[in-house]
């Protein structure tokens, strides 16, 4: 009984992020950090904080495309900075 119970649970816990979509967090921080030059560190910490996640692969897969558009935010934000700079 136990087991089923645990076995139910698991899969009506959100599905965390996939390995595909992992991967492509990854490839994002890191154009962030090539773009920004904050530290990886850093832009971890704020994604987490930002989905209210212990680690990046901890967030809900179904939330993969806020996770675009949150990277897609800032580094406009960022780009729109620089141009207001010169």
């Amino acid at each position: 009984m136990s087991r089923l119970f645990v076995e139910v649970t698991q899969r009506l816990r959100p599905q965390t992020l996939t390995p595909e979509h992992q991967a492509g967090v990854k490839r994002l921080v890191a154009r962030f950090h090539e773009e920004t030059g904050y530290p990886f560190n850093a832009i971890y910490a704020d994604l987490n904080d930002h989905f209210h996640a212990g680690k990046y692969s901890d967030i809900p897969d179904d939330a993969w495309e806020e996770v675009n558009q949150w990277f897609q935010q800032r580094l406009e934000m960022i780009r729109k900075r620089k141009m207001h700079d010169r």
